[in-house]
């Protein structure tokens, strides 16, 4: 499955690699900036940037986030798929994507460290207006294994989550 998402968009974006390019605001405004709630275990929000290499590829990263259960510190980032991106003058597309992420910081509950990593598959729809705001809504699922407590004693479990919802507001340049 993971190979799917990865050898399909390519040989998408090989076969059009400009896609329509005329009148297409994923070719016009490559560059966005948002703000994100949600979209994956133990995520309250954060800082998303992302830019378009073709209309219907998309790299995120995700630079900042607040975690639910105090994970401060919050990398991530991945690609995502756009499969009507190609069309000129959609402005509404539906999107999968494979995202990766890394948290680490100390549980608020219970005050011991606690060190995630995350792979997301989220699955949504993204609207870009005409003067450049963006807006994403997305259901994801989550696979996670979490490391808990000291180098003495530690714990670690691993488990899916899902459908965990995901909003990104922001603007596209």
């Amino acid at each position: 499955m993971i190979l799917l998402l990865i050898i399909i968009p390519l040989l998408e974006t090989a076969a059009h690699p400009l896609g329509d390019s005329l009148n297409n605001v994923r070719s016009e405004r490559k560059f966005g900036i948002s703000l994100k709630l949600g979209g994956s275990y133990d995520v309250l929000g954060g800082l998303e940037i992302d830019y378009f290499l073709s209309p219907a590829l998309n790299l995120e990263a995700d630079i900042f986030q607040l975690g639910l259960l105090g994970n401060t510190k919050y990398y991530g980032g991945g690609i995502n798929y756009y499969p009507f991106g190609n069309k000129a003058g959609t402005r509404l597309s539906p999107y999968i994507g494979l995202l990766a992420g890394y948290a680490s910081g100390s549980s608020f509950l219970a005050g011991e460290p606690v060190q995630s990593f995350m792979l997301t598959i989220p699955l949504g729809i993204n609207y870009i207006g005409k003067k450049g705001m963006n807006l994403s809504i997305d259901l994801s699922g989550v696979y996670a294994s979490e490391t808990k407590g000291s180098a003495e004693s530690y714990r670690i479990r691993r488990f899916i989550v899902g459908p965990v919802p995901g909003l990104k507001v922001g603007y596209r340049f």
